[in-house]
């Protein structure tokens, strides 16, 4: 084996493996007390996420990887509960009748909210995340259009602070600094000139693309909120304010089905909730 050759192998042995999951779309999750899922809950795979994980480490061995979330790993969108009154009073929020009924606006403050019921529906999950990174492995978040919220410096700092607040439950040794160091933040894609190209991919789909995708705020709030606010794009605010409220109605034949089956199973069987749906939140939809 010449020099050449060995350089070579060497170099190639730096370059961490990928590995790349997308749409896992986390929710609420668990409720700690009561021990149920959320209804809008669309991932139940913590443990099999983590064992995943292990995986993943076991396959690497000892090369460096990144472990890459292709976009839409939290689905803001599903959260509805809003905070109660003591909450607010903590987290200085204001909470609308539109909110009360389609969940909170994505703001920053009130997705700061969102992610904690997140992460701590998921605590397993993010349990998994901090056991890649102790190993000194990096984790990439992409943005997609269900997880918009992550734009915000502020949701990107709470999902910092839940990590370390994990970790020293867990008894995991991992610093702030040193999940800062080894969790990035992907506006649009990750790229690696010569070798990938990944983005989740939906400023192809006309009705989720945005108009400012690196700097995605309506330039004057609609819903008459005081703090900057997404400009939420048309797929999504159908979703939250029609399909959200058919999800409540029917949870599992809305996971089990793709879109348009489920359309098809509507007209068919469910005519009359989805044209109740849009009777019952048309006053919204003209207004958007």
């Amino acid at each position: 084996m010449d020099a050449s050759t060995t350089e070579d192998q060497e170099k190639a042995a730096e370059i961490p493996w990928l590995y790349v999951a997308s749409d896992l779309h986390l929710a609420e999750g668990v409720d700690p007390r009561t021990r149920r899922y959320a209804r809008l809950e669309g991932f139940f795979y913590d443990e099999e996420f983590a064992a995943f994980v292990e995986a993943c480490l076991a396959d690497a061995g000892d090369r460096p990887a990144t472990l890459i979330f292709n976009g839409d790993v939290f689905d803001f969108l599903a959260v509805v509960r809003v905070p109660g009154p003591n909450e607010r009073r903590v987290e200085g929020l204001e909470v609308t009748r539109f909110e009360q009924k389609y969940g909170l606006l994505p703001t920053e403050r009130k997705a700061r909210w969102k992610l904690a019921r997140i992460v701590h529906g998921h605590r397993r999950f993010f349990s998994a995340w901090l056991r890649w990174m102790a190993t000194g492995r990096s984790i990439v978040l992409i943005r997609g259009n269900h997880d918009m919220e992550l734009f915000w410096p502020g949701v990107q700092e709470r999902l910092t602070e839940l990590l370390v607040q994990i970790a020293a439950e867990d008894a995991i040794p991992l610093t702030r600094e040193h999940i800062e160091a080894r969790l990035t933040h992907r506006d649009w894609f990750h790229y690696e000139p010569g070798r990938v190209f990944i983005e989740h991919g939906h400023q192809y789909e006309p009705s989720n693309c945005m108009p400012n995708l690196l700097h995605p705020l309506f330039p004057r709030n609609p819903f008459g909120e005081r703090d900057p606010i997404l400009d939420y794009p048309a797929g999504s605010h159908f979703l939250q304010i029609v399909f959200n409220r058919l999800r409540l109605i029917d949870p599992i034949r809305t996971h089990i089905t793709t879109g348009a089956q489920f359309g098809k199973l509507l007209t068919r069987s469910r005519l009359f909730d989805f044209l109740l749906a849009l009777w019952r939140n048309f006053p919204y939809l003209t207004r958007l």
